[in-house]
C-alpha cells in the first residue's frame, strides 16, 4: 500500500562531521633505521600492549604530537619547501614512502621544516632529518622498552 514509503529516515552517524578529521597523504624520504625502529615499535603495541590498531600512520602522528609538546606551536610558513633530497645517501640508507596523517600534522610538520631552515637557519634540514626527530621524540618516551 501507498503507506509504506511516505518518509525514510536517513540514519544519521554519531560523529558530527567536525570530529574526523582530514587525512592527507604524504610522502617522505626516513632513514632505513628508523624506519626500522618504527617498525619494531608497531610490533611491540600490537603484541605487549595489544594495540591491535596501532600502525606505522599511528606511531608517526604519536612523534608529531609529541615534537609539537617539545617544539611548541609553528608559525604559518610563508611558501612551500621543497625538500632537499639530502647528501646522496646510499639508497640502501634511505626508505621513501608515504602514509596518510591529518591534514593538521601534515601542516605542522610543513611549517616546522620552513622554521628549522629560515629562522633557525638550518639549510640542510631534510626531510629525513625531520623523521629523525619524530623517532627520537618516540625513542624517549618508550626509553628501555624494547
Amino acid at each position: 500500500d501507498k503507506m509504506d514509503n511516505v518518509f525514510q529516515l536517513d540514519i544519521l552517524d554519531s560523529k558530527p562531521e567536525e570530529e574526523k578529521p582530514k587525512m592527507v597523504k604524504y610522502g617522505f624520504r626516513i632513514y632505513l633505521a628508523d624506519w626500522e625502529w618504527l617498525k619494531e615499535l608497531v610490533k611491540y603495541e600490537i603484541v605487549k600492549n595489544e594495540n591491535l590498531e596501532y600502525t606505522n600512520a599511528k606511531a608517526i602522528s604519536d612523534g608529531i604530537e609529541l615534537l609539537r609538546q617539545t617544539k611548541g606551536k609553528m608559525e604559518q610558513r610563508k611558501a612551500n619547501v621543497r625538500y632537499r633530497p639530502g647528501r646522496r645517501e646510499n639508497p640502501g640508507e634511505v626508505k621513501i614512502t608515504s602514509t596518510y596523517l591529518t591534514e593538521e600534522d601534515s601542516e605542522y610538520l610543513k611549517n616546522y621544516h620552513f622554521y628549522t631552515i629560515f629562522t633557525k637557519g638550518e639549510l640542510d634540514f631534510s626531510q629525513m632529518k625531520l623523521f629523525s626527530e619524530i623517532v627520537q621524540e618516540l625513542k624517549t618516551k618508550y626509553k628501555d622498552k624494547f
